[in-house]
């Protein structure tokens, strides 16, 4: 969300400084993300107790729903913006659904939970699959590899962090147990000083700078997310993402381009210096409340798929021995 808040800002006349911020906080976002995604993904992907029906019902066509849902919706919140870049042709809706845009990390998401479950099916050892990852991305930077598009190349770039959660669980788990305040304090100095470095010598997207700098900024995650773990409302919030995720976009847009219009950022030193932060702080508090509200107005589906679109459960084998008879609370 702040990233969000800060580019549209920047735009409308906001501190050009904030660029630097998020420049430097993407080394974090999104590594940090799938790392968390991995994490909870364990019991999907490596238990015998989940079958591929159960995690493709649960995540991936959730995913894939929520997804192909948001796009739409927010084509047609767009297209009439004057603030929008959203470009009205049906044909550009229709090549997101292999183009992945707004809303791409979840598309991603879903692909890196068939990836994962398919790579445990067939027993490709851990090292190998963590290997070939930390190569995608580590060369996913190089132009003559990116793709272009963000979902792909967030597919490339950070799928590594999915996997190693996966597979590492235990050891991430471990490791956060033993991180206290200053070994936490210097976990995220040394994470901000190496990517002042690296944007100083323009090297922060070279081969291998940019995964090492995506792995500081998941481990200053981690230390903050640790320090930070004593609050239950930031728990709460933890648990409520989805709905913020797809819907910020929506008031964030039209209330900067707003702002840009009749009242230029720049011509307030305060609101230049502070306007991504409370733009995002109040878009936040709107899209949590309206996350948590949204099942009482029936509107539960714009976050969850609904039963018709998952996979059917497997006939039951009747039995002869039973004269064939089928227990009816299991149909469906």
């Amino acid at each position: 969300m702040l990233h969000h808040a800060i580019q549209r800002c920047v735009a409308a006349g906001a501190a050009g400084e904030w660029l630097w911020i998020t420049n430097g906080l993407a080394t974090m976002r999104m590594p940090l993300f799938f790392t968390a995604a991995g994490l909870f993904a364990v019991k999907w992907v490596l238990s015998d107790r989940r079958s591929w029906r159960e995690m493709v019902n649960a995540k991936v066509l959730l995913f894939l729903w929520v997804y192909v849902l948001w796009v739409v919706l927010r084509y047609l919140w767009f297209v009439p913006l004057p603030s929008s870049d959203e470009t009205p042709a049906p044909a550009v809706l229709l090549s997101r659904l292999w183009l992945p845009d707004g809303g791409w990390f979840i598309y991603v998401l879903a692909l890196m939970f068939v990836l994962a479950k398919a790579a445990a099916t067939f027993r490709v050892p851990p090292a190998v699959q963590v290997g070939l990852a930390v190569v995608a991305s580590a060369v996913s930077a190089d132009d003559a590899v990116a793709t272009g598009n963000p979902g792909w190349d967030g597919l490339l770039r950070y799928t590594v962090f999915f996997l190693a959660a996966i597979h590492g669980r235990d050891l991430y788990l471990r490791a956060a147990m033993r991180i206290s305040r200053p070994i936490g304090c210097g976990v995220v100095l040394v994470w901000v000083v190496a990517y002042a470095g690296a944007e100083r010598l323009g090297v922060e997207e070279e081969w291998g700078v940019g995964l090492a700098l995506r792995v500081a900024g998941v481990c200053a995650g981690v230390a903050l997310a640790v320090s930070l773990s004593f609050s239950a409302r930031l728990a709460n919030l933890g648990r409520s993402t989805l709905p913020i995720y797809m819907t910020h976009q929506l008031l964030i847009i039209p209330i900067a381009g707003a702002a840009g219009r009749f009242y230029p950022l720049s011509s307030d030193p305060v609101l230049s210096v502070l306007s991504p932060v409370l733009l995002a702080a109040a878009v936040l508090a709107v899209t949590y409340w309206w996350g948590r509200r949204a099942g009482r107005f029936h509107l539960g589906w714009l976050y969850a798929q609904p039963r018709w679109f998952e996979l059917p459960r497997p006939p039951r084998r009747e039995s002869s021995r039973s004269g064939g008879t089928r227990d009816p609370g299991r149909l469906g």
